[in-house]
Parts: C-alpha cells; sequence; structure tokens
C-alpha cells in the first residue's frame, strides 16, 4: 500500500511543481484542484501541502508542515494525525 501510496504522492507532487510559474515577474503556485481531489476519499480526509522557492520562501500552503531531508516519501506526524509526506525538487523557468 505505502508503495502506491508513494507513487500517488509524487505524481501530486509534480502537478503542483508544474503548475509552478512566473507571472509578471511573480512567482505564481497555484494548486490545480485535480492534484487534492486524488486523494478525495469520502471520509474527510485533509490534504496538506507546501510549496517554498528554492531559498525557503512559502508561496503557498501550510508553513508549519513538516519537510523531509531528501527527496522522496516519508511517513511523519503533522496536527496529531499521522501521513505520509513527498518532496521533490522543480526548477521553474523564468524563475
Amino acid at each position: 500500500a505505502d508503495l502506491v501510496a508513494d507513487l500517488t504522492l509524487m505524481a501530486t507532487a509534480r502537478a503542483i511543481a508544474e503548475q509552478v510559474s512566473v507571472k509578471d515577474g511573480v512567482l505564481d503556485a497555484t494548486i490545480p484542484p485535480a492534484a487534492i481531489e486524488m486523494f478525495d476519499t469520502g471520509d474527510r480526509d485533509s490534504v496538506y501541502y507546501h510549496v517554498e522557492t528554492a531559498g525557503g520562501r512559502l508561496l503557498t500552503g501550510y508553513p508549519d508542515l513538516p519537510k523531509a531531508t531528501q527527496r522522496g516519501s516519508i511517513e511523519t506526524r503533522f496536527r496529531d494525525h499521522r501521513l505520509r509526506l513527498a518532496t521533490l525538487s522543480h526548477t521553474v523557468i523564468g524563475a
């Protein structure tokens, strides 16, 4: 089950990363609704995300979300909930 969850997490992280763009010289990180909907099971699950620049400036999401120290997926706790967390680095053209 972790493999499927990890693949889905990484696919979602890539979908979010691919939407980050530069508009009028400013980085824009709009989260595509489909990225959140991938995890909608009808059980009132929560989806947390954090998008930041290479310098650590938050663009959107939860500032206190734990960060993995390397690319990939980890299991952690956040706001008293156990969760899987995916991390990746993505270069934005024009940033």
